[in-house]
């Protein structure tokens, strides 16, 4: 009969300190990322006044721009950008 070896108190507490060294390092490297009010496209989200302002259209137009692009470009169905774009449009900034 085969008997089942187990890890030994030192190879857990060694696995252990690598994760918690790891957790840690990668914690300290996206700090920038974590500690920021904006992620992924909410820098663009945003600034929904200024680009409605700058392209010189309505919010629901600029929302069937994206829309369109999406579906052009990445073969996704995203219906969801007016409510999203609505949002940002409301929201001065959010950082506050």
């Amino acid at each position: 009969m085969k008997r089942e070896t187990t890890p030994s108190n030192q190879t857990r507490l060694f696995r252990s300190v690598i994760v918690l060294a790891s957790s840690i390092v990668a914690l300290l490297v996206l700090r920038p990322f974590y500690s920021n009010g904006f992620w992924f496209d909410d820098s663009l989200n945003s600034q929904m006044r200024s680009m409605l302002h700058r392209f010189d259209t309505s919010l629901l137009d600029f929302s069937m721009q994206v829309t369109a692009v999406w579906i052009r470009n990445a073969g996704r169905l995203l219906l969801g950008w007016i409510n999203i774009y609505s949002m940002f449009y409301v929201l001065i900034s959010i950082q506050k």
